[in-house]
């Protein structure tokens, strides 16, 4: 944990490379569940709806890493989540908080495991596929990427060395 006050600078710095494993993920992600038979040849339009739930569904999930597992400072924290959200929106071109706030409420609504389950039920909402089974292989496939990379892949993103940040930030 992460105990020490950090810039600004250096917070959109650790971000940048938060958001980018962020779409890295969102991108794999989208790919396994496109191996899931009804979801193996969807059009371009509905593979960028799946894209868009898994990005902000593991923004959510980075999000709560960081904040229970990394930073321990609540102000470097709020700064860290600030300039995530901002690269959030400038990679994907949309504003996560209502989406972050549909989770949320849904997670309210179901309790705890409403946390895993959402993502199944929205892509599906989103597809317009009221299929329970689908919708529970979507979450074994979400779910398993979080048991076995999503931690790694954060660490990693964390400490990258700022010259690779700094990359990433101007690209």
């Amino acid at each position: 944990m992460s105990n020490k006050k950090l810039t600004d600078h250096e917070l959109e710095l650790k971000a940048a490379g938060v958001n980018f494993a962020i779409d890295r993920i969102s991108n794999l992600v989208t790919k396994d569940l496109q191996n899931i038979e009804e979801l193996n040849n969807l059009k371009q339009e509905d593979i960028d709806k799946i894209y868009f739930v898994v990005s902000y569904v593991t923004l959510f999930q980075s999000q709560k890493f960081f904040w229970e597992r990394i930073i321990q400072n609540k102000e470097n924290a709020l700064i860290f989540e600030k300039h995530l959200y901002k690269m959030f929106e400038k990679t994907t071109g949309i504003s996560a908080g209502s989406h972050i706030k549909d989770l949320a409420d849904y997670v309210k609504k179901i309790g705890p495991t409403g946390e895993v389950q959402y993502i199944g039920s929205k892509i599906c909402r989103e597809l317009n596929k009221k299929d329970p089974f689908l919708m529970l292989q979507i979450v074994e496939v979400y779910s398993n990427f979080l048991l076995h990379g999503f931690f790694e892949m954060m660490k990693h993103a964390w400490e990258l060395s700022d010259e690779d940040l700094e990359a990433i930030l101007n690209f």
